[in-house]
């Protein structure tokens, strides 16, 4: 697989689906899941063969706490995209570093459009492990790469609902603000449900135990760069942001805050 260990953390949170879906008593419902993770079996080398199914080992035994934790956040998100679909009649809807999600197939299949953006290697590889079962948009770019704002706008700029999960923590905080204030600059009534970690875990001894735990148990070389001081800080970077949702995460805050919107909540 030609991806960035940072990508890879994406097959992290797709073995943790997989996971909890085979239980007895399932904490989610993904069978999509499951067949993308033996699709990506299927293709991989015998070393990217070994690294899938021994994480998806630990991830039944020692490190099930970890996968619940992730479970939660798969849950929130999912909550809020469909509580967003149900309330907005044809929506946009964008995954931002959506890497092997399958959350299309997870929400209530109503009248909305469904975009996801990753980084092309991703974006390749999802096609060629899903592409019969693929009937929305993927665009691959950076997110960081501002000209996929001006794509999905192309129709419109309002009632569009962003999510970023699990992406924001891996970049840096300069890039990740003037992402940010691009966003509120071009889109009116509209909503970010983002993922972010505490400014703790970038400092001192965490700075160093974060790289070391993604080391250890997952074979991956990858740090959090950017967190934030408390909930609220988000508001402060633009003021079209208004926090309207705050849910607990493994290593920070869920939050959902609305886009230069006039309506109640």
């Amino acid at each position: 697989m030609n991806i960035t260990d940072v990508s890879k953390t994406a097959i992290l949170t797709l073995i943790s689906r997989v996971t909890k879906a085979g239980l007895k008593n399932p904490t989610i419902n993904d069978p999509m899941a499951i067949h993308c993770l033996e699709k990506l079996l299927d293709r991989a080398t015998d070393d990217e063969r070994r690294w899938i199914l021994s994480t998806k080992k630990m991830c039944e035994g020692i490190l099930a706490n970890d996968i619940n934790a992730l479970i939660k956040r798969v849950n929130y998100f999912d909550k809020i995209t469909s509580d967003y679909i149900s309330t907005h009649r044809a929506c946009t809807v964008i995954s931002l570093a959506c890497g092997f999600d399958t959350r299309f197939w997870r929400i209530p299949n109503n009248d909305y459009t469904y975009i996801e953006l990753d980084l092309p290697e991703v974006i390749d590889l999802k096609r060629e492990l899903l592409n019969e079962h693929l009937s929305y948009e993927l665009i691959g770019c950076s997110v960081l790469d501002h000209s996929w704002i001006d794509r999905v706008t192309e129709s419109g700029n309002r009632h569009i609902l962003i999510i970023a999960e699990g992406i924001f923590m891996y970049l840096p905080k300069t890039e990740v603000l003037t992402l940010l204030r691009k966003i509120s600059e071009q889109l009116v009534d509209s909503q970010i449900t983002i993922e972010m970690a505490y400014e703790k875990f970038t400092k001192g001894v965490w700075k160093f135990i974060v790289p070391w735990y993604f080391k250890k148990f997952y074979g991956l070389d990858v740090h959090y760069l950017y967190g934030i001081k408390r909930p609220d800080e988000f508001e402060s970077y633009d003021k079209g942001f208004k926090i309207i949702d705050i849910g607990k995460g493994s290593v920070g805050p869920l939050l959902t805050a609305t886009i230069n919107s006039n309506a109640e909540y």
